[in-house]
């Protein structure tokens, strides 16, 4: 081997605060690292490293650089400890693959998972690299998911988790750390509130104003026009946490005066440029031709939006439907969707909850079976890496040995993700379809565009229109819903009819039918209600929050 493919570089990463403090520092890999290489007989020529301090876009800078310095130098051999410390993303891994393939003496070498990637490697080595890259890309989505708990559950306490705008400041240590106002700043902030409701005063001079009586960002800079607009209309200061679009009542003391805050809000607004709305009607591509599958296009026309097909693909021309009609006619669905009795749909909401909660509960203890046998495994590899290090085992046994434990700790991990969010998702998935379902009748008018599109594509699986006639279909969850809806109307209608309104047995013995419409178990022999109480069946395997009814009752 020649000199130049000799030469390598090394990356050195720790992932968290742990693993430094139980002292597996960026030195100690560094040692393993360059053991190895040594071993290798590979001359290191640079040293790439990756603290847990170092923020995402820092990491990806290292990265960038390594890779432009592998290239630029012509450096053939990469050593890192294993994948997850050298890749996170897809798009790192194309990046790898690429420079891999283009020189058949490019080397990525693996140590602890004892893979070496090249352009030539067996198919069983890039499957290895594969599943370890979905391992790695895994632990990050994971982590992102627990800091959007971590996120939700401040903003539920009340809590902004992020700097509080000028007139704030935080005090207290971490985790009982709060917004409090500024005594400094707290006046010329007021100040900016109140001089903007004058009617001399614009965004642009207010802020030349609030420069010449000295309101400076921490940095001792001057506030730009943008800064004094984003400070006008941030809520924060009247205790409501603004996060994502989305607001929260917040723990702060209010700053400003609510009445001072929404003058400004309605001088802001209208002082703003016009904007001119573009052609957006309501049902734009949500509607298709029953006859040709065309879209529907809309046009207005007298100060209504009417659709039609267009006649493509020699489909005959029909009349066109206007959009208020449309828009009668879903709300008539939406009300068939609704349940005579909002009591009946909190009781289904609570058993499907306790249900689900039980259920979580038997498969948490399989999960953490499942993660305690992981971690078992990932302890049997560091101590079989070290054996191999000390030689007490051959190179046969260990790249064995080492291939069966990494399979089983791949296979666990994937497990584990699977029992944690497919339960979980199948459910929040079921009880948002059927709170939607008691709420698009009342919701859906005020709704905007957008909104209204999302709830037809939640609703529906299918919206067609022939002529002035409009067609659908509900998807399979709703429809269930709908069917439901259904038979507790005509099970309720029939015992109005009935002698035994007044009876309150008869009333009780009505609630049980009712509930066992929409969560009782199908009888060998159903009967009519004035007989035995019908029951239904509704678990589908398709369906955790179990609200799938069985067709074809009597």
């Amino acid at each position: 081997m020649n000199a130049q493919v000799n030469k390598a570089v090394i990356l050195a990463r720790v992932s968290s605060k742990s693993q430094e403090d139980e002292g597996y520092s960026l030195d100690a890999q560094q040692k393993v690292l360059r053991d190895y290489a040594e071993r290798k007989d590979y001359r290191v020529t640079k040293l790439f490293r990756i603290a847990e301090t170092a923020s995402k876009p820092e990491q990806r800078q290292v990265f960038q650089s390594l890779m432009e310095y592998v290239i630029e130098r012509k450096v053939k051999i990469i050593v890192v400890e294993k994948v997850d410390r050298f890749v996170r993303n897809f798009k790192d891994v194309v990046m790898i693959d690429e420079w891999l393939e283009e020189d058949y003496s490019r080397q990525v070498h693996f140590v602890k998972d004892s893979i070496v990637l090249h352009k030539n490697s067996r198919s069983q080595e890039k499957l290895n690299w594969g599943i370890r890259v979905v391992i790695a890309k895994n632990y990050i989505d994971n982590l992102k998911e627990e800091v959007q708990k971590g996120i939700e559950a401040k903003l539920a306490a009340g809590w902004l988790p992020a700097k509080p705008p000028l007139g704030y400041k935080t005090i207290g240590v971490e985790g009982k750390r709060e917004h409090v106002i500024d005594e400094n700043l707290a006046p010329l902030i007021k100040k900016t509130f109140e001089l903007y409701l004058e009617p001399n005063y614009s965004v642009l001079s207010l802020t030349r104003k609030m420069d010449e009586l000295g309101l400076r960002t921490k940095y001792g800079k001057p506030l730009s026009h943008s800064h004094i607009h984003k400070m006008l209309t941030n809520p924060f200061y009247i205790g409501i946490n603004r996060w994502i679009g989305v607001d929260y009542p917040g723990m702060q003391h209010p700053l400003i005066d609510k009445d001072v805050f929404y003058a400004v809000q309605s001088k802001i607004t209208r002082k703003n440029p016009p904007v001119y709305a573009k052609h957006n009607p309501t049902y734009k591509n949500m509607f298709r031709c029953e006859l040709c599958s065309g879209t529907i296009t809309w046009e207005k026309q007298k100060n209504y939006w009417y659709g039609h097909c267009n006649g493509y693909k020699e489909c005959p021309k029909k009349a066109w439907v206007r959009e208020d009609r449309v828009e009668d006619e879903l709300l008539n669905l939406f009300e068939a969707l609704l349940c005579p009795s909002q009591a009946i749909i909190k009781w289904v909401q609570d058993a499907l909850k306790v249900k689900h909660q039980k259920e979580m509960q038997s498969k948490e203890l399989t999960i953490k079976r499942v993660r305690e046998e992981h971690d078992r495994v990932s302890r049997m590899l560091d101590i079989l890496y070290e054996d191999r290090l000390a030689l007490r085992i051959s190179t046969e046994v260990y790249d064995r040995k080492q291939k069966e434990l990494s399979e089983r700790q791949a296979s666990l991990q994937i497990k584990a993700i699977e029992e944690d969010e497919i339960a979980n998702k199948q459910f929040e998935h079921g009880m948002k379809i059927l709170e939607l379902t008691q709420q698009a009748a009342t919701i859906y008018k005020r709704k905007s565009v957008e909104k209204k599109r999302i709830i037809l594509s939640q609703l529906f699986s299918n919206l067609t229109i022939n002529g002035q006639n409009v067609r659908y279909n509900y998807t399979e969850l709703v429809e269930a819903i709908a069917d439901k809806t259904k038979l507790h109307k005509q099970l309720l209608e029939k015992f109005e009819r009935s002698n035994n309104k007044s009876n309150n047995s008869g009333r009780q013995e009505l609630d049980e039918q009712l509930k066992t419409i929409w969560l009782g178990m199908r009888d060998s022999n159903p009967r009519s209600w004035d007989q035995n109480p019908v029951p239904y069946r509704l678990a589908n395997p398709q369906y955790n929050c179990q609200i799938i009814p069985q067709k074809g009752i009597q």
